[in-house]
C-alpha cells in the first residue's frame, strides 16, 4: 500500500469517529471535532500531492479516494443536523448534488468516458469545508454565509456536469434512464434520513451508516464499470431499499419498540448489502 493511499484511509477511519465522538459528547466538543475535520479534510490534500508527487498513483487510491471524501462531508452533515447546527434542507441540496454527480458518473464510465473534476465541483467542496469548521466553532452567522454560497455552488455544480454530458443521453436513451434510476431511490431514502435525524428519530451514527453505504457503493460502481465490469444490481440491495422505506416513512409518524427493531433490521440489511456488493466488485477489480 503506497503512502498516499494509508492517508487516504486515516481519512476514512476519521470519519466514523467525528460521528462516534460526537455522539458522546464531552466538555468543548465542538473544538476537538473542528480539530478532527481540519485534520481529516488536511489528509485530502497531502494524498493528492503525494501521489502525484511521487508518482503512486494507483486504482485503488482511486477507489477509495472518493469514498473518503464523501463519507467525511457526510460525517459533518449528519453531525451538524442532529445538532442543530445546519438546517436538514441544507443537507438535502449538499446530498442532491452528490447523488447526481456519482449516477452520471456511473453511466458515464460505463460508456468509456472519465467525468473529470469542474471548477465549480472545486470551489463548492471548499466552500462545504469552511462552512463545516464555521459551524463546529459555533460561529453560526459567518458558517451560514459561507453555506449560501456552497449551496449556490452546489448547484451550479449539478447544471455544469450534467449539461457537459448531454451528449450521452442524445447517442443513447437507455443513459438517460439509467442516470434518472441511479439517483432517485437514494435522494428520497437520503432526504428522509436528513429529516429523520433533525427530529431526533435517528441518530448521527445511524445516518451516518445508511447515507454512507450509497457512497461507497457508487464508488465500487463507477470503478467496476470504468473496468468494463459493471455490477448488476443485488437482490440484497433491493430488499434494503425497501427495508429503508418502510422503516423511515413508519418513523414518521410513530416511535416505539417496533419501529426502534426495524431499524437495528434494516440497517443490518444495510450493510450486508455494502458487503454483498464488495463480494461482487473484489474479484472484478482485482481483474
Amino acid at each position: 500500500m503506497t503512502l498516499a493511499s494509508k492517508f487516504t484511509i486515516a481519512r476514512i477511519i476519521l470519519a466514523p469517529l467525528f460521528v462516534v465522538l460526537a455522539a458522546i459528547g464531552f466538555a468543548h466538543w465542538n473544538l476537538w471535532a473542528a480539530g478532527i475535520f481540519v485534520i481529516a479534510s488536511l489528509t485530502d490534500m497531502i494524498d493528492g500531492q503525494i501521489a502525484r508527487r511521487y508518482n503512486q498513483v494507483s486504482d485503488f487510491g482511486k477507489l477509495i479516494d472518493p469514498i473518503a471524501d464523501k463519507l467525511l462531508t457526510t460525517a459533518a452533515m449528519v453531525v451538524l443536523v442532529s445538532w442543530g447546527k445546519m438546517p436538514c434542507w441544507v443537507a438535502m441540496i449538499l446530498v442532491t448534488r452528490d447523488h447526481v454527480v456519482n449516477s452520471l458518473r456511473v453511466v458515464a464510465a460505463g460508456k468509456g468516458f472519465v467525468l473529470a473534476a469542474m471548477k465549480s465541483g472545486k470551489i463548492k467542496t471548499v466552500l462545504q469545508l469552511i462552512a463545516y469548521v464555521l459551524y463546529l466553532l459555533e460561529w453560526q452567522w459567518p458558517a451560514n454565509i459561507v453555506m449560501v454560497g456552497a449551496c449556490a455552488t452546489t448547484i451550479w455544480s449539478v447544471f455544469e456536469y450534467v449539461g457537459a454530458n448531454l451528449a450521452l443521453f442524445k447517442q443513447d436513451r437507455d443513459c438517460k434512464k439509467a442516470f434518472i434510476l441511479g439517483f432517485t431511490d437514494k435522494l428520497v431514502l437520503s432526504y428522509l434520513v436528513f429529516y429523520l435525524t433533525a427530529t431526533g428519530a435517528l441518530s448521527a451514527i445511524l445516518a451516518m451508516c445508511f447515507i454512507g453505504r450509497d457512497h461507497v457503493t457508487s464508488a465500487l460502481r463507477v470503478t467496476s464499470a470504468a473496468d468494463g465490469h459493471p455490477l448488476p444490481v443485488r437482490i440484497s440491495g433491493v430488499i434494503k431499499g425497501l427495508l429503508q422505506l418502510v422503516t423511515f416513512v413508519l418513523l414518521l409518524f410513530m416511535q416505539n419498540t417496533l419501529t426502534t427493531v426495524l431499524v437495528y433490521i434494516t440497517l443490518a440489511a444495510t450493510l450486508i448489502s455494502a458487503v454483498d456488493l464488495w463480494r461482487i466488485a473484489k474479484p472484478k477489480l482485482k481483474s
